[in-house]
């Protein structure tokens, strides 16, 4: 733009992926499943009946002369259920009886939008300014997510990613130069759905409780959004001064990280169709009576009738939503996001030396320190056990009276996981020496001008410095709570409710001082306390490696190296 003084640089690129996914194969109704008829093959010959064993037969489950009740089709579960399912196109999914198989290639597409620019200013002979922004925006189909019969998936993975790098450098003296820079990275990879969260999610009958699998496949894609926003800020100076045969450089750095994250799975209340003890379901004396089912119905088949049974009344059978705090101080809200908070910095500085001391000896030497915050979760949504011996969590993590309490007791600073690790200093040395020899046996074993090279340095790291504490207490119950739906001729969770009349799930009470106790009747016995040791220490790695160097002749040289790591 200004001749020899100020350049501008920028681009756009898009990327348009259109790509299918692999063939999916869902699970729906016959023709004749979708009016209320059920197909089995008879069980025993059947003389009175004309049927013979294993001669396929089929019986209107809504006759009333089965005495369930269910007459028609419950005309909510023929607009949520039958009337949304495609008409089947396979033979792999299914018992080619009562369901079969719908095959569907869902788009697999990515987008992608790529902003970049860059600015580089000539101030003067000694000063010069840069600048680098990029803007990345992203929108992926997750048919891996969306597993209905949608062609264009329900759900879709945008981001925006903005970065941003602002750069001065310096030359003061001939001797002493200056690199300051700072910017910003923002991401956040969500995932989202297409469609705003319904009343409820109802779930066809669940035939594999281990797996989740359904009789057939909901047509109603029952994710719900999560994802995080993370915004990292960075300042950073680096000087060097060249002072005879020393070469000093020194610095700092300063690292910000906001980490944002939230979770809507289980919010939505969920009700799933089946049978039990208290709901209309054919008994086994009804299904070896060949007067309802000519033949009779073999065992392998019967528990398809009641789910068809199940779906075709809208029958519930069990009821439940997953309720969430908002604060220390909220309870339980209904429909309330599992938000998470957190933050942390990291601070370094160092100092080093590079000395010639002669033309075929260079010592390097320096120390760097580094201190990363506490990892703290504003709003403190944490439970942690309380440790009353410090010295030895181990015994208050195995009192059976143990308690929890929110976050930052143990610690002693509100909202924090643990307390600051003040004292990593990492002190490097290295050396590079090139001696010559020019006759003898040293020569003939090492070489004319072998290369020695050495070193051992210490480092402090982040090492999953959000991860594993978020993981570890994120296990002990407390704010987050799953409550049922009642059956009030019974007091059990077994309901006998209807699509169309789904009841109340209630909103649980919330206790703020939880014992180890509870928490372990809430997990059916198997209740396990996680801790964040207060001391934590930021991980240590030493580092250290040797190395031999010579020349075997023929333009070639050899090099040997050793290079071994310990860490804490």
């Amino acid at each position: 733009i200004i001749n020899e003084k100020l350049f501008f640089f920028g681009s756009f690129e898009r990327l348009i992926d259109r790509v299918p996914a692999a063939l999916q194969t869902n699970t729906v109704l016959t023709a004749n499943a979708r009016q209320g008829l059920f197909t089995y093959t008879a069980n025993a010959n059947d003389a009175v009946n004309g049927v013979t064993a294993g001669q396929v037969v089929t019986v209107n489950l809504l006759n009333p002369v089965l005495g369930t009740g269910i007459t028609s089709i419950n005309q909510t579960v023929l607009n949520r259920f039958i009337s949304p399912l495609p008409t089947g196109n396979s033979t792999q999914a299914g018992d080619q009886r009562n369901t079969t198989g719908f095959s569907v290639v869902q788009n697999n597409n990515a987008g992608q939008d790529n902003y970049a620019a860059r600015i580089d200013y000539l101030l003067n002979a000694r000063n010069t300014i840069s600048g680098t922004f990029r803007y990345v925006t992203q929108d992926v189909n997750r048919a891996d997510i969306d597993n209905s019969f949608n062609v264009v998936p329900r759900v879709t993975q945008p981001s925006n990613n903005p970065l941003l790098s602002l750069g001065w450098t310096s030359s003061f003296s001939n001797n002493f130069s200056n690199d300051l820079r700072g910017g910003f990275f923002f991401s956040d990879p969500i995932f989202l759905r297409s469609d705003t969260n319904p009343a409820n999610f109802v779930t066809p009958v669940i035939t594999n409780p281990a797996t989740g699998a359904t009789f057939i496949t909901n047509p109603d894609v029952v994710f719900q959004n999560q994802g995080r926003d993370t915004k990292t800020y960075n300042v950073q100076d680096n000087a060097t001064l060249i002072l005879g045969s020393h070469s000093l450089r020194f610095g700092g750095q300063f690292q910000r990280v906001l980490i944002d994250t939230f979770n809507d799975a289980g919010i939505v209340p969920t009700y799933n169709l089946g049978t039990n003890a208290n709901t209309p379901q054919f008994s086994t004396a009804q299904f070896m009576n060949t007067t309802l089912f000519p033949g009779g119905v073999p065992q392998a088949q019967r528990a398809g009738a009641n789910a068809l049974l199940a779906l075709y009344g809208g029958i519930v059978g069990t009821g439940s939503s997953l309720f969430n705090v908002e604060s220390q101080f909220s309870g339980f809200i209904p429909g309330a996001t599992q938000r998470r908070l957190f933050d942390y910095s990291a601070i370094g500085t160092y100092i080093s030396d590079s000395w010639r001391i002669t033309p075929n000896l260079t010592v390097n030497f320096g120390v760097r320190y580094d201190y990363y915050t506490p990892l703290r979760t504003p709003g403190g949504l944490f439970l942690e056990p309380v440790i009353t011996d410090e010295n030895n969590p181990v015994a208050s993590l195995l009192d059976p009276n143990g308690t929890y309490q929110f976050i930052g007791g143990n610690s002693r600073v509100p909202n924090t996981f643990y307390r600051p690790d003040t004292n990593n200093f990492a002190p490097n040395v290295s050396a590079a020496f090139s001696p010559t020899f020019e006759g003898g046996i040293a020569k003939f074993l090492l070489g004319e001008n072998p290369v020695f090279r050495g070193g051992y340095r210490i480092s402090y790291i982040n090492d999953e410095l959000v991860r594993a504490p978020d993981n570890a207490l994120g296990g002990n119950q407390g704010l987050a709570l799953t409550s049922n739906a009642f059956n009030p001729n019974t007091g059990t969770t077994a309901l006998n409710a209807r699509i169309d009349s789904l009841p109340a799930i209630p909103t649980p009470a919330f206790v703020a001082e939880r014992t180890f106790a509870l928490n372990n009747q809430a997990a059916g016995l198997f209740g396990t306390v996680f801790a964040v040791d207060p001391n934590l220490q930021s991980p240590l790695i030493h580092e250290y490696s040797f190395g031999y160097q010579r020349d075997v002749g023929f333009d070639t040289i050899v090099e040997f190296r050793y290079v071994g790591t310990q860490s804490s």
